[in-house]
Protein backbone atom coordinates (compact mmCIF):
# COMPACT_ATOMS: atom_id res chain seq x y z
CA UNK A 1 0.00 0.00 0.00
CA UNK A 2 1.91 2.99 -1.28
CA UNK A 3 1.69 6.01 1.32
CA UNK A 4 -0.31 9.44 0.86
CA UNK A 5 3.55 11.13 0.36
CA UNK A 6 4.13 8.18 -2.08
CA UNK A 7 0.78 8.97 -4.38
CA UNK A 8 0.70 12.42 -4.18
CA UNK A 9 4.11 12.35 -6.21
CA UNK A 10 2.01 10.81 -8.84
CA UNK A 11 -0.36 14.00 -9.16
CA UNK A 12 -3.45 12.02 -9.68
CA UNK A 13 -6.50 14.29 -10.71
CA UNK A 14 -8.66 12.23 -8.29
CA UNK A 15 -8.17 9.71 -5.98
CA UNK A 16 -10.45 6.82 -3.89
CA UNK A 17 -9.87 6.75 -0.19
CA UNK A 18 -12.10 4.15 2.31
CA UNK A 19 -12.30 5.71 5.43
CA UNK A 20 -13.78 3.59 8.96
CA UNK A 21 -17.11 5.51 8.67
CA UNK A 22 -18.70 2.80 11.05
CA UNK A 23 -19.38 5.01 14.02
CA UNK A 24 -22.33 5.39 16.31
CA UNK A 25 -24.83 7.40 15.29
CA UNK A 26 -28.01 8.58 17.23
CA UNK A 27 -30.68 9.97 15.79
CA UNK A 28 -28.29 12.14 12.91
CA UNK A 29 -25.60 12.65 15.65
CA UNK A 30 -22.23 11.09 15.69
CA UNK A 31 -21.45 10.28 19.38
CA UNK A 32 -18.29 9.12 19.14
CA UNK A 33 -15.88 10.35 16.12
CA UNK A 34 -12.63 8.78 17.51
CA UNK A 35 -12.43 6.12 14.13
CA UNK A 36 -12.98 9.65 12.14
CA UNK A 37 -10.50 11.56 13.50
CA UNK A 38 -8.11 8.74 12.94
CA UNK A 39 -8.35 9.44 8.98
CA UNK A 40 -9.06 13.00 9.22
CA UNK A 41 -5.25 13.83 8.09
CA UNK A 42 -5.68 11.22 5.21
CA UNK A 43 -8.58 13.23 3.75
CA UNK A 44 -7.18 16.70 4.60
CA UNK A 45 -3.88 16.13 2.62
CA UNK A 46 -5.91 14.22 -0.12
CA UNK A 47 -7.96 17.40 0.11
CA UNK A 48 -5.45 20.02 -0.40
CA UNK A 49 -3.58 18.27 -2.90
CA UNK A 50 -5.71 16.19 -5.47
CA UNK A 51 -8.51 18.11 -7.38
CA UNK A 52 -11.25 15.44 -6.56
CA UNK A 53 -11.35 13.36 -3.79
CA UNK A 54 -13.89 10.75 -3.69
CA UNK A 55 -14.63 9.07 0.11
CA UNK A 56 -15.85 5.47 0.98
CA UNK A 57 -16.80 3.91 4.04
CA UNK A 58 -19.81 1.92 5.31
CA UNK A 59 -22.28 2.13 8.23
CA UNK A 60 -23.75 -0.70 10.34
CA UNK A 61 -25.40 -3.99 8.75
CA UNK A 62 -28.59 -3.16 6.65
CA UNK A 63 -30.98 -5.55 6.84
CA UNK A 64 -32.20 -4.75 3.21
CA UNK A 65 -29.83 -3.98 0.66
CA UNK A 66 -32.57 -2.50 -2.08
CA UNK A 67 -32.44 1.22 -0.82
CA UNK A 68 -34.09 3.79 -2.95
CA UNK A 69 -31.47 6.87 -3.22
CA UNK A 70 -33.85 10.16 -3.38
CA UNK A 71 -31.83 13.86 -4.01
CA UNK A 72 -32.40 14.81 -0.20
CA UNK A 73 -30.76 11.75 1.02
CA UNK A 74 -33.72 9.80 2.09
CA UNK A 75 -33.58 6.40 2.48
CA UNK A 76 -35.50 3.90 4.30
CA UNK A 77 -32.59 2.83 6.37
CA UNK A 78 -31.54 6.64 6.88
CA UNK A 79 -30.26 5.98 10.82
CA UNK A 80 -27.75 4.07 8.09
CA UNK A 81 -26.73 6.65 6.25
CA UNK A 82 -23.67 8.54 6.17
CA UNK A 83 -24.54 11.97 5.51
CA UNK A 84 -23.68 12.69 9.34
CA UNK A 85 -20.28 11.44 8.78
CA UNK A 86 -20.39 13.72 5.51
CA UNK A 87 -21.50 16.57 7.55
CA UNK A 88 -19.15 16.54 10.05
CA UNK A 89 -16.15 15.87 7.82
CA UNK A 90 -17.35 19.19 5.80
CA UNK A 91 -17.28 21.11 8.99
CA UNK A 92 -13.83 19.98 9.99
CA UNK A 93 -12.41 20.35 6.61
CA UNK A 94 -14.01 23.88 6.30
CA UNK A 95 -14.97 22.99 3.01
CA UNK A 96 -18.06 21.41 1.34
CA UNK A 97 -18.24 17.03 0.90
CA UNK A 98 -21.38 16.01 -1.80
CA UNK A 99 -22.77 12.63 -0.28
CA UNK A 100 -23.82 11.01 -3.70
CA UNK A 101 -25.62 7.67 -4.34
CA UNK A 102 -23.18 6.23 -6.61
CA UNK A 103 -20.00 7.23 -8.73
CA UNK A 104 -21.44 7.20 -11.95
CA UNK A 105 -22.80 10.52 -10.71
CA UNK A 106 -19.91 11.99 -10.75
CA UNK A 107 -18.06 13.62 -13.69
CA UNK A 108 -14.68 13.49 -14.87
CA UNK A 109 -14.81 16.89 -14.88
CA UNK A 110 -16.14 17.67 -11.40
CA UNK A 111 -13.62 18.45 -8.86
CA UNK A 112 -14.42 18.59 -4.67
CA UNK A 113 -14.83 16.39 -2.36
CA UNK A 114 -17.41 13.38 -2.61
CA UNK A 115 -19.01 10.83 -0.53
CA UNK A 116 -20.61 7.95 -1.66
CA UNK A 117 -23.80 6.81 0.64
CA UNK A 118 -22.86 3.36 2.39
CA UNK A 119 -22.02 0.85 0.49
CA UNK A 120 -23.59 -1.50 2.53
CA UNK A 121 -26.72 -0.43 0.43
CA UNK A 122 -26.32 -2.28 -2.02
CA UNK A 123 -25.99 -5.83 -1.91
CA UNK A 124 -23.09 -6.79 -3.82
CA UNK A 125 -21.09 -5.03 -0.91
CA UNK A 126 -22.27 -7.77 1.44
CA UNK A 127 -21.59 -10.61 -1.57
CA UNK A 128 -17.82 -9.99 -1.83
CA UNK A 129 -19.00 -8.83 -5.71
CA UNK A 130 -15.42 -8.14 -7.96
CA UNK A 131 -18.11 -6.50 -10.27
CA UNK A 132 -19.21 -4.14 -7.42
CA UNK A 133 -15.17 -3.95 -6.47
CA UNK A 134 -14.27 -3.15 -10.33
CA UNK A 135 -17.23 -0.36 -10.29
Amino acid sequence: MKTVKQLLKKNPASVLVRIDSDVPIVRSKIKDDHRLRKDLLTVQQLAKAVPKVIIIGHQGRPAATNFVFSEDSKYQGADQSLKPVANYLAKKLGRSVNLISGYKKIKSSDKGIFMLENLRFDGREKEGSKSFARE
